[in-house]
C-alpha cells in the first residue's frame, strides 16, 4: 500500500509531472467531474448510478466465496 506522498513521487518518476498531492487530487476531481457532466449530457440519472447485478453474485473463490454482497 502507497500513501500519498508516495504515489506524488510515483507520478512524478513515471511522467516528469512533478505535482504535489493536492494538485493531482483537484485533478482526480475534474476528471470525475466531466465523467459526471458527460454522463448527464447522454441522460443518465441517479436510477443509472447503480452496480450491476453480478457484482452482487457470489465469487467463485477466495475468502470471500461464500459472502455474496447485499444490494441495499
Amino acid at each position: 500500500m502507497y500513501d500519498y506522498e508516495q504515489l506524488a513521487g510515483l507520478v512524478a518518476a513515471v511522467t516528469g509531472w512533478d505535482a504535489g498531492i493536492m494538485e493531482q487530487l483537484r485533478v482526480a476531481e475534474r476528471v470525475l467531474t466531466i465523467a459526471r457532466l458527460f454522463n448527464i449530457r447522454e441522460g443518465f440519472t441517479a436510477a443509472d448510478d447503480k452496480l450491476p447485478q453480478r457484482f452482487f453474485q457470489p465469487k467463485t473463490d477466495g475468502v470471500l466465496a461464500d459472502k455474496p454482497l447485499d444490494p441495499a
